[in-house]
């Protein structure tokens, strides 16, 4: 990829983590932290390709504080990508994530400019799924990170777009999830016990087929598509 060059490129792109760790490097320069949210961590552009001024920087951060204030208030849709927010909460609702504060929250802006908003990019973190039973991932009420105030808002944009992007989803989520999950274990499942076999070994821990971890993850989405249908419906 083509570097960043802070002399030339004024119109920038910038990509950011929130988590409770992120927050290597050097405070004020590589990561900041506002009013109690989880700290941010610029993760581009790289610290050794912005500008001795701080411009990549200071612009940042009065982006994010701006942000942050007007998600508090309700008056944020000039500032984030409601529908890729929505989407982001709404994956992790379906999966009853458990970690919110470690969730590595991953954010984007496609340059510097008015033209463009923050949008949430990927999900990420899959290692404390399927805990939140029969309620909302923490994700969902965690308030150091934004989908608390955001779901909570009077101001219903974002919830709409919750509700509506679920409505679209779930005529046919569950059966294309579950033939997803068939796939797996009939094409990949006898490669995937050898090597669970082989890191069992390695790391002297017992193992689980992939059989049972396949019907334990479909017997959690039968269970999870009922709540869900409830949950949002009376939101």
């Amino acid at each position: 990829a083509e570097e960043f060059d802070a002399e030339t490129d004024t119109d920038f792109p910038f990509l950011l983590e929130m988590s409770h760790d992120a927050d290597s490097g050097v405070f004020g320069v590589d990561y900041f932290q506002i009013d109690g949210f989880e700290p941010i961590e610029i993760k581009y552009p790289e610290a050794d390709e912005r500008d001795e001024n701080g411009v990549v920087y200071n612009y940042i951060y009065d982006y994010m504080n701006t942000l942050e204030l007007h998600v508090k208030d309700g008056t944020y849709e000039d500032y984030l990508d409601v529908e890729s927010f929505a989407r982001w909460l709404l994956i992790h609702d379906i999966l009853g994530t458990w970690d919110s504060g470690g969730s590595n929250v991953y954010m984007t802006k496609y340059d510097s400019s008015d033209n463009s908003k923050i949008f949430m990019s990927t999900t990420w973190d899959y290692d404390s799924n399927y805990r939140m039973v029969n309620t909302w991932a923490n994700q969902h009420n965690g308030s150091r990170i934004y989908a608390y105030y955001l779901i909570n808002s009077e101001n219903l944009s974002f919830k709409n777009s919750y509700k509506s992007q679920w409505n679209n989803l779930s005529s046919s989520l569950w059966a294309e999830l579950f033939l997803k999950l068939d796939d797996l274990k009939n094409e990949w499942g006898e490669d995937i016990n050898i090597s669970k076999k082989g890191d069992a070994v390695r790391y002297n821990y017992d193992i689980s087929p992939i059989e049972d971890e396949i019907a334990s993850a479909q017997e959690w989405f039968t269970s999870r598509m009922t709540w869900l249908d409830s949950a949002i419906g009376d939101l």
